[in-house]
């Protein structure tokens, strides 16, 4: 997962520093909405699709398969993370305005609260007593 975060933070860096494109500011608000608009409905999809598959797989029976599911959940949820950010970075990249940076870090920042600590493995599995446990402390006798 940290890899499918780190790659819009190089693309960003790179976009960051790269010459100003020719004529990049005529269309600069415009676009800032409209991709303004696209990464808030990309948080709005993973949200609303992070909690209806969540539900279905705290129904199912086993610490392991719970675990293996909420995985996949997860690289599925950063990978969307980071397409929003990969936007940002071509906002910058054609319109060099600075919005777009702060964006990013919100962005970024976001992406930090929803990371996969064992707290937040437990809380979302609703997971109780033994399993807890183990997600806590890493245990693996599952």
């Amino acid at each position: 997962m940290l890899c499918i975060v780190l790659l819009p933070v190089l693309m960003f860096s790179i976009a960051y520093v790269l010459p100003v494109p020719a004529g990049s500011s005529s269309h600069s608000l415009p676009l800032l909405l409209a991709l303004s608009v696209v990464v808030v409905s990309d948080w709005l999809i993973i949200l609303i699709s992070f909690n209806k598959k969540i539900k279905s797989i705290r129904q199912h029976q086993g610490l392991r398969l719970k675990l293996e599911k909420y995985f996949r959940l997860t690289i599925v949820r950063y990978t969307l993370i980071a397409s929003g950010c990969v936007v940002l970075a071509a906002g910058l990249f054609i319109t060099r305005n600075d919005l777009f940076t702060v964006f990013f870090v919100i962005n970024l920042m976001l992406t930090g609260l929803v990371w996969p600590v064992p707290s937040r493995v437990s809380n979302d599995l609703r997971l109780r007593g033994d399993e807890r446990e183990m997600v806590y402390y890493k245990k693996d006798k599952f």
